[in-house]
C-alpha cells in the first residue's frame, strides 16, 4: 500500500485485542477507497514537517487549560 499519511481523529487508534485478517483484496479495495476520496476532496500528501507541526500543535492545545474539551 501507498504511503499515505493523515492525523487521525482522537480516539481513533484505540488498542483492541481483536484479530481481523486483512486480505490482499481487502488492502487494494481499501487503496482505491481511500485514492477516490482524496481525489474527491482534492487533498494532498502530509509532508513528515508538516505532520510534526501538527502534532506540536494539537499538544500545546491539550496542554493549555484555556481549550475548553467539551
Amino acid at each position: 500500500m501507498k504511503d499515505n499519511r493523515y492525523v487521525s481523529p482522537p480516539g481513533a487508534l484505540k488498542f483492541t485485542k481483536k484479530k481481523i485478517t486483512v486480505s490482499e483484496k481487502d488492502m487494494a479495495e481499501a487503496e482505491e477507497v481511500f485514492d477516490t476520496i482524496t481525489d474527491n476532496m482534492n487533498a494532498t500528501s502530509i509532508d513528515d514537517n508538516t505532520l510534526d507541526i501538527i502534532r506540536i500543535r494539537k499538544k500545546n492545545q491539550s496542554s493549555n487549560p484555556a481549550f475548553s474539551h467539551h
